[in-house]
């Protein structure tokens, strides 16, 4: 599938002057039909633009190209990993952490004494929430500077003096489990029942109701930026199809074989037709292509913010549990821990930061023979078809316009010109590649 990588390539090389400056080439694939303009009407997304932006980047594997899913969200995706998070102390801490406790075991049973008689007693369900298995733990990790500078201080500095430097170093140690804590359980609730308050994203579901999702950052500009994008223009040549020495080329210059299914008729029913159901038609044939309004769409996870209270998307305990194992201090995966990291290596978790999108195209076809009553036999009668060129090159939908020239092949290399219009797909986008982001970078 060499050939296949060069000419997504190739493709995406003429859409990249649409991409901000300072924005790196996005990972190509094509989605015909799942954006639907407009992407935001009044601050709601619409449901398949939803299910875009909380999509999955699929890396290729075994000679498949890159893709997107909309079936497997990335967010799921993600709570399942950090569900199956824990926070880990390396035998060196643990050593220090007793050690520490033998030797001041009067000074920290005070420290205790007077947290519970000023706050409220500690419960196992308060430490198992900071991810800590003491009472000592858990009082040594509140003291944090802001701590410090409260008025409930006074009733502490006692005590912390006589032990000050291994108080220190019993809230560093502790600090970090009890924060990790408080971050898991504010990823899992914003994520778990989103709402406006906790940064939430309303979009419409496909019974037309209004419904909170986990929180994403859209561009609520974009329906403008779309009316003012730039046109791209793109034409690719087949020779020889169906036979061992079938080949392409895009804009003359890039070229390469293809396989057998080069061409995807894609019904609801998922059906999937080849070339080999007109050959003589396809013998030589000739693509151009038009995309006009394209540009670049920015949408990301919402990040969890530093109080926990709006967000859920936090990279670096993704770079962090992929980086440890139970006997290193700071998060892990606790069971899952060889599949996740072998996910996150393989680049499937990786975060979106914007997608690249246009109308869906505008163009003609050129064949060998003139033999509209094939073409209209295999390339057009399936409903709620969408139709692409090696995958990722879109050419229309079942709402897409196909009419043979009435003068004949204004190419005289062709015998027969049909001509591509997507008026019925005015309101449906196209999403060309993504912009993501790799946590383990």
């Amino acid at each position: 599938m060499t050939d296949l990588a060069t000419a997504k390539a190739a493709v995406l090389k003429q859409f990249q002057s649409s991409l901000p400056p300072g924005v790196p080439s996005p990972e190509q694939f094509t989605i015909p039909e799942m954006l639907t303009r407009p992407i935001l009407s009044t601050g709601v997304l619409d449901h398949g633009a939803h299910d875009v932006i909380a999509g999955t980047f699929i890396p290729g594997t075994g000679g498949k190209l890159d893709s997107w899913s909309t079936a497997d969200q990335f967010g799921d995706a993600y709570l399942q990993m950090v569900q199956d998070m824990a926070y880990g102390l390396s035998t060196a801490d643990q050593n220090e952490i007793t050690k520490l406790k033998t030797q001041n075991q009067v000074v920290f049973n005070n420290l205790v004494t007077t947290w519970e008689q000023t706050f409220a007693p500690i419960t196992e369900a308060e430490m198992t929430a900071a991810g800590v298995h003491s009472k000592i733990d858990y009082v040594t990790a509140q003291f944090t500077d802001a701590f410090k500078q409260s008025l409930n201080w006074a009733k502490f500095a006692a005590d912390y003096n006589q032990a000050k430097a291994a108080i220190d170093i019993m809230t560093n140690i502790n600090s970090a489990a009890v924060a990790f804590g408080r971050q898991i359980t504010g990823i899992k609730a914003n994520y778990q029942t989103p709402s406006q308050t906790n940064g939430g994203i309303q979009a419409f579901d496909r019974n037309n109701n209004k419904v909170w999702f986990p929180g994403y950052n859209v561009d609520p500009n974009f329906p403008a930026k779309f009316q003012n994008g730039q046109t791209v223009k793109i034409s690719v040549e087949l020779t020889d199809v169906a036979t061992s020495s079938s080949s392409f080329s895009i804009d003359g210059q890039v070229g390469g074989s293809f396989p057998i299914d080069f061409l995807d008729i894609s019904a609801a029913t998922s059906s999937q037709y080849s070339e080999q159901h007109f050959k003589s038609l396809m013998s030589k044939a000739k693509i151009e292509l038009e995309f006009d309004n394209v540009c670049y769409l920015t949408a990301s996870p919402s990040n969890l913010t530093a109080n926990n209270t709006i967000g859920w998307y936090m990279s670096q305990l993704l770079k962090q549990a992929y980086g440890h194992d139970s006997d290193d201090t700071g998060p892990f995966f606790a069971q899952q821990s060889a599949d996740h990291k072998a996910v996150l290596k393989a680049g499937g978790l990786q975060s979106l930061r914007g997608l690249l999108v246009s109308t869906m195209p505008k163009g003609k076809m050129f064949f060998a023979e003139d033999d509209y009553a094939s073409f209209q036999k295999y390339f057009h009668t399936e409903t709620h078809a969408s139709v692409s060129l090696f995958g990722f090159i879109p050419i229309g939908s079942v709402n897409t316009s196909y009419t043979k020239s009435s003068s004949g092949s204004s190419d005289k290399s062709y015998a027969m010109e049909v001509d591509i219009n997507p008026a019925g797909d005015a309101n449906n986008l196209v999403v060309h590649g993504a912009v993501l982001e790799n946590p383990l970078d």
